[in-house]
């Protein structure tokens, strides 16, 4: 294990055991931050008896495994993977294994809930699991759902994806908010029991904003916010721009002074670094301070972004 460098421990449910997740560390340098795709599988340790180590995802198909995360009854395994690739923040795949054949055999064999996606279902279709470090730190709604947040071009919604069917939706957030595509915003789940998710919600102009839904047995959300109020009018204005070109939807975020006038003010153009990444349409407090010195500022998701 003197190549391995370990992280993200979970107890198991008789808190007998401890699952992690062991990152290769040659031949390159440890940097997950910037690149989530780095040869890694989780492993089992025992903590109360004799030491003992077990490679739970030995497939190759398993190539970098991440979040692993326990049902409530502890009765699956759920975690994320990638596949073998140099392109960084990778397109996951969410899989699914039975706790106790993890238990019982050297093979387990996960059921995949969500794959790969190679090219959307057309212009509103889903883009991909593209965690962006913001898998939640209990995704489970309860046994037959898994709720979490998925980068959509430049928007961040909140998905939930059935278990049983493999069926995929999206949260419907509150009408106040007005969370559309033209404005964009960044929806993330942070915790889920229970069928209650606690949430954050920002855009460019508008700072955190956290929220607790409840999913009721006929499908319906009610939500309540536990934050105060922090946007006001004074906050700059934000949009976002599209345009499709060879078939490719590309997109930009433009933030403009709240007190431009007529006048045209001075842009500074902001492209994100990777190239695989993408700027979110989340709260920036560098944009508004150049908006409030009377700067328009353009973030731009160019060919090649997420």
């Amino acid at each position: 294990f003197s190549t391995l460098a370990f992280g993200q421990f979970q107890f198991t449910p008789k808190n007998d055991l401890v699952v992690a997740v062991g990152w290769r560390t040659t031949p390159r340098r440890f940097g997950i931050i910037y690149y989530n795709t780095r040869p890694s599988k989780l492993y089992m340790f025992n903590v109360k008896g004799p030491p003992a180590t077990k490679c739970i995802t030995p497939n190759e198909e398993d190539y970098s495994v991440c979040n692993p995360r326990f049902s409530p009854s502890g009765a699956n395994l759920a975690y994320l993977t990638t596949r073998k690739t140099a392109v960084h923040n990778s397109c996951s795949c969410l899989r699914l294994v039975p706790w106790k054949s993890v238990l019982e055999t050297d093979n387990a064999a996960p059921e995949t809930i969500i794959d790969y996606v190679e090219v959307p279902n057309g212009p509103g279709g889903f883009c991909g699991l593209f965690d962006q470090g913001t898998w939640p730190k209990q995704p489970f709604l309860n046994e037959e759902t898994i709720i979490f947040s998925s980068l959509h071009r430049s928007i961040l919604k909140i998905c939930c994806v059935n278990l049983a069917t493999k069926a995929l939706s999206t949260m419907p957030l509150p009408l106040a908010l007005e969370a559309n595509e033209t404005v964009g915003y960044c929806a993330s789940a942070l915790f889920a029991r229970d069928n209650t998710v606690l949430w954050k919600f920002n855009r460019p102009n508008c700072p955190d904003r956290c929220f607790v839904s409840q999913f009721g047995e006929e499908g319906g959300v009610q939500h309540l916010e536990i934050s105060r109020e922090k946007c006001r009018s004074a906050l700059p204005s934000h949009r976002i721009f599209s345009m499709e070109k060879d078939g490719m939807v590309l997109e930009g975020l433009l933030s403009l002074p709240s007190n431009g006038g007529d006048k045209l003010p001075p842009l500074i153009l902001s492209p994100h670094g990777g190239p695989h990444s993408a700027t979110m349409s989340s709260f920036n407090a560098t944009i508004c301070t150049l908006n409030h010195l009377g700067f328009a500022v353009l973030q731009v998701n160019y060919r090649g972004s997420l």
